[in-house]
């Protein structure tokens, strides 16, 4: 499902992928779709200094990383996101949205990390990433699955 305004695609019914929050108005239209926590991950700007108004009602996790092709992306980078989102889902109702600058890298990385640490095979999770967002590169994915295999979450 691709939505109007933010850009930004529904995966499952608990975790949506998007591009960078720029404006009051996406950060409504985001908890308008129900998102209660937000994973950002792009180093160009840091979700958590906007207006408190703008962001009151979301728990947000500032996780930057450089998009820069360097692998792997380090272990810490991986744990952190999915800490921080294993913990929202673990109560009903609870939505996340992960993103970065431009929605095809990064945040859609993290959005399968959170998806593996559900239970998710590879295939599975990039597969439902893919349809819903088709642009998506998901260039950190192999460093994802190495980093959730250091961690315990994965075999």
């Amino acid at each position: 499902m691709i939505f109007t305004g933010y850009d930004c695609n529904k995966i499952t019914e608990r975790l949506f992928i998007g591009a960078q929050v720029c404006s009051d108005e996406h950060f409504q239209q985001i908890k308008d779709w129900g998102v209660t926590h937000i994973i950002d991950a792009q180093q160009e700007r840091d979700d958590t200094a906007f207006e408190p108004k703008n962001t009151q009602g979301l728990t947000i996790l500032w996780n930057p990383t450089q998009d820069d092709g360097v692998h792997p992306k380090p272990v810490l980078w991986v744990q952190n996101a999915v800490e921080f989102a294993m913990s929202a889902l673990a109560h009903p109702g609870n939505i996340i949205l992960t993103h970065c600058a431009a929605g095809v890298n990064l945040g859609p990385s993290l959005g399968y990390a959170v998806l593996r640490a559900q239970g998710f095979s590879k295939e599975h999770a990039e597969f439902i990433i893919r349809s819903n967002r088709p642009q998506v590169c998901l260039a950190y994915k192999d460093d994802v699955d190495l980093a959730l295999v250091q961690l315990g979450w994965t075999k």
